[in-house]
């Protein structure tokens, strides 16, 4: 009978050792892909900045004082919004002066109302029509609600309020309206009201959106450049690229 062969044991242990460090080196290859995977996620999702939007516009109001549009137009940017009314009793001091400069610069326009808790939707509804007249732009006609400071509407009275507000300016105008606000107002007094409108959404981070957002009003570090210099007016994003621009406003 053949002697079996012994090997000492510290033998077979050295065997198995000299595998692990080429496992390592796939752990770590493995680690590093999906590092690199996250990282350009990340990047693509999160930093975007605005010059990656190609059709880029700004929010305009009374605070802003003179501004020249041909040079927003020269700078790039494709639309303003122009604050008209607030409520049922106020009107930009710029609106008609802005509106009146504005044609002939090659930029769309759109005019935005602030939503009063207050008021009641006729009341708004006709003093919107008394101040804006005809004047009611190319774009959608935005209503934009937020929070007053430290107070908490009653969602449902409100939402239902600002449903009928945006149903009788579209019949008026045979115009399409908007909402703007932020996501949590959106979830919670416009989504459940306001079923049958695009969406103009406030925010910090210039990430993708669903399809239902037309706009984005973007209250980011970025700014807008005018005339190769830093701006401070309000940016705005169409969510979309210039072909889909073109058919929109067409």
């Amino acid at each position: 009978m053949a002697k079996e062969k012994i090997e000492p044991i510290y033998n077979d242990t050295f065997r198995k050792s000299r595998k692990h460090p080429r496992r390592i080196v796939w752990i770590i290859l493995v680690l590093v892909i999906i590092l690199a995977g996250a990282g350009y996620f990340w990047h693509v999702h999160r930093s975007s900045s605005l010059s990656t939007y190609p059709v880029r516009g700004a929010m305009i109001t009374q605070d802003d004082g003179y501004v020249d549009f041909q040079q927003l137009k020269d700078s790039g940017l494709k639309f303003v919004y122009l604050k008209a009314t607030s409520g049922a009793r106020y009107k930009d001091d710029e609106f008609e002066d802005n509106y009146n400069r504005i044609s002939g610069s090659g930029l769309e326009t759109g005019i935005y109302h602030e939503f009063s808790f207050t008021s009641s939707a006729k009341e708004q509804y006709d003093y919107i029509v008394s101040q804006v007249k005809k004047e009611s732009g190319t774009l959608p006609i935005a209503i934009h609600v937020t929070y007053y400071e430290g107070s908490k509407p009653n969602v449902k009275t409100q939402g239902k309020k600002l449903a009928q507000l945006m149903k009788m300016l579209a019949n008026h105008y045979d115009q399409e309206c908007i909402v703007w606000a932020s996501p949590s107002i959106q979830k919670a007094l416009v989504n459940p009201y306001v079923t049958h409108s695009k969406r103009m959404l406030t925010t910090t981070e210039l990430t993708s959106k669903n399809t239902d957002v037309k706009f984005i009003q973007y209250v980011g570090k970025d700014k807008l450049e005018i005339n190769k210099q830093t701006s401070n007016l309000l940016p705005a994003i169409y969510n979309g690229n210039v072909k889909s621009w073109k058919q929109y406003i067409n």
